[in-house]
């Protein structure tokens, strides 16, 4: 890609480590210059200042669901 923006209007805090975002991802491709957004809803573990899980479930309800959250 030429561009990729991720852009999360909501983050929760799911403990331990955990935490899902909620947003969307502006791209644009390199060779076709054609821009997009997609819907972005993951769930990441974090464990020692690194990413050691990271899941994109690309829906809000599925990915709160996941979390527990719904």
């Amino acid at each position: 890609f030429e561009l990729f923006e991720p852009h999360y209007d909501e983050i929760h805090d799911l403990g331990d480590g955990r935490l899902l975002a909620i947003g969307k991802i502006r791209i644009r491709g390199r060779g076709s210059g054609v821009e997009t957004e997609v819907p972005s809803a993951p769930i990441a573990r974090f464990r020692d200042g690194l990413l050691v899980y990271f899941r994109d479930f690309g829906d809000a309800a599925a990915a709160r669901e996941a979390a527990g959250l719904d």
